[in-house]
């Protein structure tokens, strides 16, 4: 069975792991977890992260508002004037900026990019308002704010204290574990979970 983490286990772990104990270090906890955590939700990719809200697309707005603590988007949907439901298509920022070079002209959306981290950009820029609905990973309650544990870190804690130790590269800048670190959380541990996990990871 997994490791299981409280808050102050696993930033002891961490800590420990790291040899670092300065309080320069330990004012970058909290980030680094945060960042751990969102590795293990993307990566795992269960259907339980998944949650969905509704969305509008404005007329002449060439942006849709994302709902609060998305990860990532899944599928975003509206419905035209025909009362047809459109699915938008997922394509990059660069593709969408050639398709639709001129922002104030109007058509049906089609396809959606990542703008930044609280909007997306749609394309054509849309020429009626609509309503619609995403789909998407959520982030989960962090154990930063439930301290005694979550639905992560009591069930996949090894897999999370990999998470962070990877994520704690950019504030180290260079550790000659890091390959080992990642080799272990790719190969063994994300795999065994996953397996932990079938019955609710994504079937698509």
């Amino acid at each position: 069975m997994a490791s299981s983490f409280t808050y102050a286990a696993l930033s002891t772990a961490i800590k420990n792991h790291l040899v670092r104990q300065g309080t320069d270090f330990a004012a970058n906890i909290d980030t680094l977890i945060k960042l751990g955590e969102d590795r293990v939700v993307k990566d795992l990719d269960l259907e339980v992260f998944d949650a969905t809200e509704a969305v509008t697309l404005t007329v002449d707005v060439t942006t849709i508002t994302k709902p609060s603590n998305t990860i990532a988007g899944r599928t975003v949907w509206y419905t035209n004037g025909s009362s047809d439901r459109i699915q938008l298509r997922w394509r990059s920022y660069e593709f969408c900026q050639d398709y639709w070079p001129t922002p104030t002209d109007t058509g049906e959306s089609k396809y959606i990019s990542d703008l930044n981290e609280t909007q997306w950009l749609v394309v054509p820029t849309p020429n009626a308002t609509r309503t619609g609905q995403a789909r998407f990973i959520k982030r989960p309650t962090s154990i930063i704010t439930d301290t005694a544990g979550t639905w992560v870190s009591l069930r996949f804690g090894d897999v999370l204290f990999h998470a962070c130790l990877i994520a704690s590269e950019a504030y180290l800048k260079a550790d000659d574990r890091m390959a080992m670190w990642k080799k272990e959380y790719a190969e063994t541990l994300l795999p065994a979970a996953k397996r932990e996990a079938r019955s609710i990871l994504r079937k698509d």
